[in-house]
C-alpha cells in the first residue's frame, strides 16, 4: 500500500465528521487535512491555492497570469491525459488573488499528480510561436467579455468592480493585454513564483502523514522565498455599511436593446440564527419576486431573486433584464420591496413551515460525492470563514425560527436609513437614455466614479 494511504478498515468518520485540521504550517505553507472514508472509495481531493501578488496588482498583472496560466494549460496537456486514464482530474484556475490547482482521484496516485502538475505550473515547457496564439485567443474571449455581454452579465461584472477590492474588468485586462509582447511574458513567468504563499487542503482515503508530505513537495516546489502576511493580496468585500448608493451605465454594445437593474441589499456577516432567517427570507421573496414582476407585470424574460452570499457577507439580490427603461424597472422592484414586510405579514403558517423544512431538506442534503464535500470546506478556507459544517448549523437553527423572527430582521436590514447598505446598479440599452441628477431615487447617493468609491470604501 502506498505511504500515506489510508487502508479500507479505517472506521469512516461519524455524520457530523469533525472539521479539517491544521496538519502543517511554515512560513511558506499551511496545510489542512481531514480524512474521510465514509464514501467507500480509495478517493482523495486536494486543492492549494498560491499566493501571487502580481496577479492581483494591475490590469497588467492580471492579463499575464492570464496569459501565463493558458500557456501552461497548453504544456501540460499530456500530463492531463493520462491523468484521465489514471481514473484522476486536475484543474488549473486563475483566482482574484490566487492561482489554483485542485486534483482529484485515485488516492494511491494523486499525490504523484498534483505534485508533477505544481512542478509544471511554476516551469512550464512553452512551445515555440505560441505566444501570438494565445495572446489571440484571450484577446477574443476578453473583447466578447467586455463589449458583448449580456445586460444581466454586465450587471454582475459592474458589481464586482464596484465591491471588490482586487478586481479588474474583461475590459482593463483587454487593454492591458493588447500592449503585451513575448518578452514581457517572459520575464513575468521568471519572477512569478519568486516569493509565493501556498496554502492546501487534502480530504479523503489519505491520512494526515501523506497530505504533510504532499503538502512539503508542493511547497518545495512552488515557494522559492515565503511570502509574507502583509504582502498578500487578500481578496475583500466592500461594507455598504448603511449607506444606498446607485450606478447607471450605459451597456457597451451599442445594439443592446435590453436593459439590466441590479439591485443589492447587504445582510451583512450573519451568525447562524441570523443565516436561518435570512435563509427563509429568501425563500419567500424569491417565489413572490418572479410572480409579480414576470408573471403579472411581465416586465422581462430575466427576473431573478436570491440571497447569496461571498467571503462571508450576506446580500438579497435582485435582478430583471428588460427592454422597459431601468428607471421605470427601478421604481417596478422598489415598490416590490417596499411591500415585502405586508407579505410576510400575510404569509400564513403553513405556508412558513413548507418554507423552513423545504430549506432544512436542502441543507441537510447528504453530498453525494467527496469532492463536494471538498469544495464546499475549501470555499471556506479560501473566503477566510472557516465555518465547516455551516449548513448543518443554519438548519438546526431553521427549527427555532418564527416569522416574527424574520419579519424583524427584514426591518432592520432594508431601512434605507440605518439598514444594512444597497448597492443599486442600472444598465441602459442602446435605446435607452441615462438618467440626470433627476433620477437618482430618493435616498441614494449616486457613484460618479468607479475608482474613488473603492479608494474610499470599507471592506470587510
Amino acid at each position: 500500500m502506498p505511504l500515506g494511504v489510508s487502508s479500507s478498515t479505517v472506521v469512516p468518520p461519524p455524520l457530523d465528521a469533525p472539521p479539517p485540521s491544521v496538519a502543517y504550517e511554515s512560513a511558506a505553507a499551511k496545510v489542512w487535512h481531514r480524512l474521510d472514508t465514509s464514501f467507500g472509495m480509495p478517493y482523495a481531493s486536494a486543492s492549494l491555492a498560491i499566493s501571487v501578488p502580481q496577479l492581483s496588482a494591475s490590469a497588467t498583472g492580471s492579463a499575464l497570469t492570464a496569459l501565463y496560466l493558458s500557456l501552461a494549460k497548453e504544456s501540460m496537456k499530456p500530463m492531463l491525459s493520462d491523468a484521465t486514464a489514471a481514473q484522476l482530474s486536475i484543474e488549473l484556475a486563475e483566482g482574484s488573488t490566487t492561482i489554483g490547482l485542485s486534483a482529484y482521484g485515485l488516492s494511491p496516485k494523486l499525490p504523484a499528480l498534483l505534485t508533477a502538475s505544481a512542478h509544471a505550473l511554476v516551469t512550464p515547457t512553452l512551445k515555440p510561436g505560441r505566444f501570438a496564439a494565445h495572446k489571440q485567443l484571450l484577446l477574443d474571449s476578453l473583447s466578447n467579455e467586455a463589449n458583448t455581454p449580456t445586460p444581466t452579465a454586465h450587471a454582475r461584472t459592474l458589481f464586482s468592480q464596484l465591491s471588490l477590492k482586487h478586481y479588474y474588468s474583461p475590459n482593463a485586462t483587454l487593454t492591458a493585454l493588447g500592449a503585451l509582447q513575448k518578452a514581457d511574458l517572459v520575464d513575468f513567468g521568471v519572477g512569478l513564483f519568486n516569493a509565493t504563499y501556498v496554502e492546501m487542503l487534502v480530504m479523503g482515503n489519505l491520512d494526515a502523514d501523506g497530505a504533510v508530505a504532499l503538502g512539503k513537495e508542493v511547497e518545495a516546489g512552488a515557494s522559492r522565498v515565503a511570502l509574507p502576511l502583509e504582502a498578500r493580496n487578500l481578496q475583500l468585500r466592500a461594507n455598504l455599511a448603511g449607506g444606498n448608493y446607485v450606478y447607471a451605465s450605459k451597456h457597451p454594445n451599442p445594439q443592446e436593446t435590453n436593459g439590466c437593474v441590479r439591485l443589492v441589499m447587504q445582510l451583512g456577516k450573519l451568525e447562524h440564527a441570523d443565516a436561518a432567517k435570512a435563509t427563509a427570507l429568501g425563500e419567500l421573496v424569491s417565489q413572490a419576486f418572479f410572480y409579480e414582476l414576470r408573471t403579472v407585470q411581465q416586465l422581462g424574460y430575466i427576473v431573478q431573486s436570491a440571497v447569496t452570499e461571498d467571503r462571508g457577507v450576506s446580500f438579497l439580490v435582485f435582478i430583471v433584464q428588460s427592454l422597459t427603461p431601468p428607471d421605470t424597472v427601478t421604481q417596478r422592484v422598489h415598490t416590490f420591496v417596499d411591500s415585502i414586510d405586508g407579505r410576510l405579514a400575510n404569509t400564513s403558517a403553513t405556508s412558513f413551515e413548507s418554507v423552513l423544512s423545504a430549506a432544512q431538506q436542502e441543507l441537510l442534503e447528504p453530498p453525494k460525492k467527496l469532492s463536494s464535500v471538498a469544495d464546499g470546506a475549501w470555499g471556506e478556507i479560501l473566503d477566510r470563514t472557516f465555518r465547516f459544517g455551516q449548513s448543518k448549523k443554519v438548519a438546526a437553527a431553521l427549527a427555532n425560527t418564527t416569522l416574527a423572527d424574520v419579519r424583524a430582521f427584514w426591518q432592520n436590514r432594508s431601512a434605507l436609513v440605518g439598514g444594512g447598505g444597497r448597492l443599486l446598479l442600472q444598465v441602459y440599452g442602446a435605446a435607452q437614455p441615462l438618467p440626470g441628477e433627476q433620477g437618482v431615487p430618493q435616498g441614494y447617493t449616486a457613484i460618479t466614479s468607479v475608482d474613488d468609491f473603492r479608494e474610499h470604501a470599507d471592506y470587510w
